[in-house]
């Protein structure tokens, strides 16, 4: 364990790593897993938490977004989150993934310290998500609201239709693509928030992901 001169430096220290042991015991998530989620070496987050070694900005960053958290998260003096948070339908955000024809509309806030993150996927005809299985801690409910889904899991595969739910563990290494005339519906809900972080990084879209501005992240300046 660091000794600290400054035993405020050593409270502020101490505080970041109790909220990162906070966010990946509240998972339910070992070490490797925490790490697979992050980016962040597993040993690296066994050592921050135990007060061996302290993360670097670079570290806190990729935490912050494995975790689905603002980076300020970590040093804000604020310790209780809001209970309660409320997003009116014209506020939700919403992002595109263009090779997928998936558009993503988000239902819940990320301001308040969600647990869950849940979302409205829009899947054009023919869309599907990226060339190798998506496989990640955590788990999924898929509501079918329209259209006709399929959901493959270990390579087995599930088709949906509207009113069909499929609940799973997101370790499955699991895919899934549009299969009706036209465009589908799905009601979608995950445990931890990683939806979109887990589908970007998996398969390689940051250039056709696009948010509710309309503007690619290349675009961006």
């Amino acid at each position: 364990m660091i000794e600290w001169d400054d035993k405020e430096t050593e409270k502020r220290v101490e505080k970041i790593a109790r909220k990162i042991k906070d966010l990946r015991t509240v998972a339910g998530l070992s070490y490797r897993e925490a790490a697979m989620l992050t980016g962040v070496a597993a040993s690296t987050i066994q050592k921050i938490e135990a007060y061996f070694t302290v993360p670097s900005i670079a570290t806190l960053m990729r935490l912050a977004q494995g975790f689905n958290k603002k980076a300020s998260y970590f040093i804000d003096d604020a310790t209780k989150p809001e209970a309660l948070s409320m997003v009116r339908s014209e506020n939700r955000k919403k992002v595109k993934i263009k090779p997928s024809k998936l558009s993503v509309e988000y239902l819940t806030s990320d301001t308040s310290d969600p647990q869950l993150e849940v979302a409205i996927l829009t899947v054009g005809k023919g869309g599907k998500s990226g060339n190798k299985p998506m496989s990640h801690p955590g788990e999924e409910m898929k509501l079918c609201l329209e259209g006709r889904i399929a959901y493959i899991l270990n390579g087995k595969e599930y088709v949906l239709n509207p009113g069909d739910c499929l609940q799973f563990k997101s370790t499955k290494p699991h895919s899934w693509r549009n299969v009706g005339p036209g465009v589908c519906q799905i009601l979608s809900v995950c445990t931890p928030p990683a939806f979109l972080n887990v589908l970007t990084d998996s398969h390689a879209y940051e250039d056709g992901r696009e948010d509710s501005s309309g503007l690619t992240k290349g675009q961006k300046k």
